[in-house]
C-alpha cells in the first residue's frame, strides 16, 4: 500500500486542517476568463497558507487513498503443503517447532497467523485514516472552491465531486480563447427535471449570462429553443411545450415553467 506524505501529516497530527474560517476568502470572486489567472494565483497563495495538501490536491499530486491489499490467511496459501497433517492436532510432533518432515508445527502455525492478522489489522487502520483524511480534506476544499466563484462559474462543476477535476473544469474553461465552446457546450447541454425549477432558473441565466459574454445578446428564440430542450426529461414535457406555444417572451416562458411544475 502506498502511504501518501501529506495524509501521513494529518495521521501524526502535525497539521490543523480548516478552511472554514469566514475570513478566508479569495476577493473578487472567479467570474470567468476577464479574472482567472488573478483569481488562480490568489486561490493557490490563500490554500497554500493553510496547508500544502489543498494545493496538491487541486493539481492532482496527490490522489485518493488506494484500498490495502491485506495478506492472504488461506492456510493453503500460507502454507501450501500437506495442511491438512499440519492441522491434525493429535500429533504430537506438531507441538515441536518442526516434524519429522520438517514441515511447519502448530505453534508455527498460530505466530504466522497472527503476524498476518496484524499486518492485515495495520493496512486496514492506516487506509481508514488516510481515508478518513482525505474525505474531510476534499469535501472542505470542494466547498471552499465554490465560494470562491460566482453563480455562473460555480455551475460549471455543481455536479462534480472531485476537487481536481472540478479545478481542471475551470482551468479548461476559462484560461484558453476557446472558452465559448465549453461555455455554450455547457449552456446547451443543461437538463433539468424534477423539483426546484427556480434554483434551475437561476443556473439557467448565469450560464445564458456566460455565453453573452463572450457572443453578446441571445435572440428570444435562440434562448427559448434551448431552454424547451432543457426540461425535455420531465415527464409532462409535452403538456407543457404545447402551453408554452403561444409564449413569445423568454422571462415568461421560464416563468411558466415554474408555475407548471409547481402544480404537478
Amino acid at each position: 500500500m502506498k502511504e501518501s506524505p501529506y495524509l501521513l501529516q494529518f495521521t501524526q497530527g502535525t497539521v490543523s486542517l480548516s478552511l472554514s474560517d469566514p475570513q478566508l476568502v479569495v476577493s473578487p470572486k472567479l467570474l470567468g476568463r476577464i479574472n482567472w489567472h488573478s483569481w488562480k494565483t490568489d486561490l493557490f497563495d490563500t490554500l497554500d497558507m493553510q496547508h500544502g495538501v489543498f494545493v496538491a490536491i487541486l493539481r492532482g499530486e496527490v490522489e485518493s487513498p488506494v484500498p490495502p491489499t491485506f495478506l492472504p490467511t488461506d492456510p493453503t496459501t500460507v502454507f501450501p503443503r500437506s495442511v491438512e497433517d499440519r492441522m491434525t492436532v493429535g500429533r504430537a510432533s506438531h507441538f515441536a517447532e518442526r516434524d519429522h518432515q520438517g514441515r511447519p508445527a502448530l505453534k508455527e502455525l498460530i505466530d504466522k497467523f497472527q503476524e498476518i492478522d496484524t499486518e492485515n489489522q495495520r493496512r486496514k487502520q492506516l487506509y481508514d485514516t488516510e481515508n478518513f483524511f482525505w474525505t474531510f480534506a476534499s469535501e472542505s476544499l470542494m466547498s471552499f472552491l465554490s465560494s470562491c466563484c460566482d453563480e455562473t462559474t460555480k455551475g460549471l462543476f455543481q455536479n462534480i465531486n472531485s476537487p481536481h477535476l472540478a479545478f481542471k473544469t475551470l482551468e479548461a474553461e476559462y484560461s484558453s480563447p476557446s472558452c465559448i465552446i465549453q461555455r455554450w457546450k455547457y449552456f446547451s447541454e443543461m437538463r433539468h427535471r424534477g423539483s426546484d425549477a427556480p434554483g434551475f432558473i437561476q443556473l439557467f441565466l448565469g450560464a445564458k449570462w456566460a455565453v453573452e459574454q463572450e457572443i453578446g445578446a441571445l435572440s428570444p428564440i435562440v434562448e427559448s429553443s434551448v431552454f424547451i430542450v432543457a426540461v425535455s426529461d420531465n415527464p409532462w414535457y409535452e403538456a407543457f411545450v404545447q402551453n408554452s406555444n403561444p409564449v413569445t417572451d423568454v422571462a415568461s416562458l421560464r416563468k411558466m415553467y415554474c408555475d407548471f411544475q409547481l402544480n404537478q
